[in-house]
């Protein structure tokens, strides 16, 4: 009897510090860091677009949100469009790992990490800022975001992991920071052109070409115009200059748009 007392007494002290430590607000699951921060814990069946608010109040206390939980928004397929506040400092692994639907997210300055593989598989985001504050994009951040088309990575970024840009084919051209001193394998795996003078060894990482020559959409490894890298253009239909005698491995590779290419007599000769 004293142990069904004791268990059940044990169940009810569980289920308070549960309610203490974890609350529901319009859907968001919130969790308790400390008197006055939570995190986003988990969020079931989500809307469209979601913003993220900054102060959350429960039971008379108000909490700022300072973090995004790992896999928080893990596989959640209705989301469109994201907006997290500047009260949040870090985005957890997987936070948003495979959002098929996901086409816009604002991440703000206040956020200094990304956690591993927090995008990967968002195959429908188009561009993202990455704020000022991150210093380093780690393994599989944007992993196969394959409508990725444009990326700002800022000078305060001093590595960048592997995979971290892999299969993202949409993006044509790169810049990377000279603040950049580490780029793992990989990292830019299908990225037709990267403009890079820092100290990183080890190119082109993936990549078809490091600053190489780009002119109406060729992309080639000097002014030369002698050895063709990638075609970055939009056209259907294509002459390659006569300029040419070589052409790289798989320089048209995800050109689905090209329908007819003109190869000069040079190539192969």
């Amino acid at each position: 009897m004293k142990k069904i007392v004791l268990l059940f007494c044990t169940l009810i002290c569980t289920n308070l510090l549960m309610a203490q430590t974890q609350f529901t607000i319009g859907g968001i699951t919130y969790e308790v860091i400390d008197s006055n921060e939570v995190k986003v814990s988990y969020y079931s069946n989500p809307p469209s677009v979601l913003v993220i608010p900054s102060i959350v109040t429960h039971l008379g206390t108000s909490y700022s949100v300072t973090s995004i939980r790992s896999g928080a928004f893990y596989y959640c397929s209705s989301l469109t469009s994201v907006t997290i506040p500047n009260s949040v400092t870090s985005i957890g692994d997987r936070a948003f790992f495979y959002c098929s639907n996901l086409t816009s997210v604002t991440i703000p300055d206040s956020v200094t990490s990304i956690g591993e593989r927090a995008f990967e598989n968002c195959t429908k985001l188009t561009s993202i800022t990455i704020p000022n504050s991150v210093t380093s994009i780690r393994n599989r951040t944007f992993y196969d975001c394959k409508r990725l088309n444009s990326i700002t990575i800022p000078n305060s970024v001093t590595s960048i992991a592997w995979g971290a840009f892999y299969g993202c084919n949409n993006l044509t051209s790169v810049t990377i920071p000279n603040s950049v001193t580490y780029i793992g394998s990989n990292a830019f795996y299908d990225v037709k052109h990267i403009i890079y003078n820092g100290t990183a060894t080890g190119s082109p990482w993936g990549a078809f070409s490091v600053n190489g020559y780009v002119e109406n959409g060729f992309v080639y490894t000097d002014t030369t115009k002698t050895s063709l890298c990638a075609y970055i253009g939009t056209d259907t239909n294509i002459t390659i200059p006569s300029t040419v005698t070589t052409i790289g491995n798989n320089a048209f590779r995800n050109c689905s748009n090209l329908t007819s290419i003109t190869i000069p007599g040079a190539v192969g000769s």
